[in-house]
């Protein structure tokens, strides 16, 4: 909580980040003693060492300093100087009631009163950040924001920039696209919609959507839709198809629950065949699923709670059904409670990544955690790899998907500023590389990046956001 008192004689006003102006009174308005302004930082603005009204007159005695400290330190007003020098030693100054404008140099701007300079490669608008740098706005055809600077994208992308059409949810949910898997031979698309409105009920149990391709595309109505009614349910949170197509996992967080649902020719059965439950209370059991290769093996994500770190749980498949205990749990950092939010798997096992962090764990900025197996056998304890997320983003991992050989990793982050993003990471032997090599944007305010999924060809990525999923072509 901010302690300030603002003193009468001196008021400053800040538009923006732009041009910071002072207003001093005239030299008849008369000084009270207890003039002063105490900062969060702790520093102390003394307003008489202020020459009241420029005139001239003598600073009152108990003046303590020469200068005092105006925000932080970044501008310094001269106590008892006929002109306040707000640009460190530019041509600047600002007399009794008289705004004189710093004129800056064509690369530079104005923040907080200083010319400061700005970056300029692949640019479209700059601006001033709150720590009084200017930094890129938006950037040029071509290149992505990344940390207030326009990084160029890359020239082999994987997918173009903008989608190639649009599978839209049913007009009364606003999370279709929450989730999605697609089988391994490109024809069965299944979508969650944890809000979905069930007429028959009159709630909002939540559904997962099966889709039907149809040449190049999937149709536009799905051929099937599974609504869960249990109350309090956030069916479809997660979804998980089988290689074949042939076993669908669906994760309810809201309750803690993954239901297992066999296909029976061209539709699913209606009634699951199995239900894991959750291993321990308010944990969001079911947040992430994810089947191996060949279905042996279905990772389940859970979110901790504030005394506790997230988990992954691997069930091993025996017989018809899985094992109800796990075969192996891995946990997350002390501090890192989102742990389990995302979860992918290589098609050879070898590689395990899981999302951590999030908005949620106690300010921790979020990481991804790549778990690298050796040989056969277990994923190591500890991850091999921890991958901080990209400055801005807030939900960094909220998503994920390999490529069908596992040579890229595809990334969500629904909240970076307002614009979701899907990053590209290659993968390098057992890891992935620092930065990404494509990054792609989302419409203002849509969670783009909620879900990712892509074709067995590579030929397509779709794109969960809010009630639509979005689908992009390869160049």
């Amino acid at each position: 909580m901010s302690n300030r008192r603002i003193p009468w004689l001196l008021v400053t006003l800040i538009v923006g980040c732009g041009t910071e102006r002072t207003m001093l009174p005239s030299a008849d308005a008369a000084a009270p003693s207890d003039l002063s302004v105490t900062y969060d930082e702790g520093s102390a603005f003394d307003a008489n060492a202020v020459d009241a009204g420029n005139d001239g007159a003598e600073a009152p005695s108990d003046a303590s300093s020469d200068s005092a400290a105006f925000d932080a330190g970044l501008t310094t007003i001269d106590a008892g100087s006929d002109a306040s020098a707000l640009d460190a030693g530019r041509d600047a100054s600002y007399d009794a009631g008289v705004d004189m404008p710093i004129t800056c140099a064509s690369d530079e701007r104005v923040c907080r009163g200083v010319c400061v300079a700005c970056p300029t490669t692949g640019v479209s608008t700059s601006a001033c950040s709150f720590a009084g740098a200017c930094v890129a706005r938006t950037c040029a055809e071509g290149y992505y924001l990344m940390c207030g600077e326009c990084m160029a994208n890359s020239t082999s992308p994987a997918f173009a920039s903008t989608p190639s059409s649009t599978i839209a949810g049913p007009a009364a949910s606003i999370a279709f696209g929450t989730s999605l898997a697609i089988s391994h031979d490109g024809n069965v698309l299944v979508v969650g919609d944890p809000d979905f409105f069930d007429a028959v009920s009159d709630t909002r149990p939540g559904a997962v959507l099966i889709y039907a391709r149809s040449g190049a595309a999937f149709a536009s109505t799905p051929v099937q839709t599974l609504v869960e009614t249990t109350f309090g349910s956030s069916f479809g949170t997660s979804v998980a198809l089988s290689g074949d197509a042939s076993v669908l996992a669906v994760g309810d967080s809201g309750i803690g629950k993954v239901y297992l649902f066999a296909r029976a020719g061209e539709a699913f059965a209606t009634t699951p065949f199995q239900t894991l439950n959750e291993r321990f209370a308010y944990s969001t059991f079911g947040s992430a699923v994810s089947f191996n290769f060949d279905a042996s093996t279905l990772y389940v994500g859970a979110g901790g709670t504030d005394s506790r770190a997230g988990e992954v749980y691997a069930f091993e498949r025996s017989g018809a059904s899985f094992t109800t205990t796990p075969s192996q749990t891995l946990v997350g950092p002390s501090d890192s409670t989102e742990f389990g939010a995302s979860i992918a798997i290589t098609e050879d096992d070898a590689t395990l990544v899981v999302g951590g962090g999030g908005p949620h764990a106690r300010g921790v900025a979020e990481h991804l955690y790549v778990f690298a197996r050796a040989a056969e056998g277990e994923f190591p304890a500890s991850a091999t790899q921890a991958l901080l997320t990209p400055c801005e983003g807030l939900d960094f991992g909220s998503s994920l998907a390999f490529t069908r050989d596992g040579a890229t990793l595809f990334v969500g982050d629904t909240r970076f500023g307002d614009i979701g993003r899907v990053y590209a990471y290659a993968r390098t032997g057992a890891g992935l590389d620092a930065t990404p090599f494509q990054v792609l944007l989302g419409a203002l305010g849509t969670s783009f990046g909620t879900s990712v999924a892509v074709s067995p060809d590579e030929t397509r990525l779709y794109v969960g956001g809010v009630n639509s999923v979005s689908v992009f072509s390869s160049p």
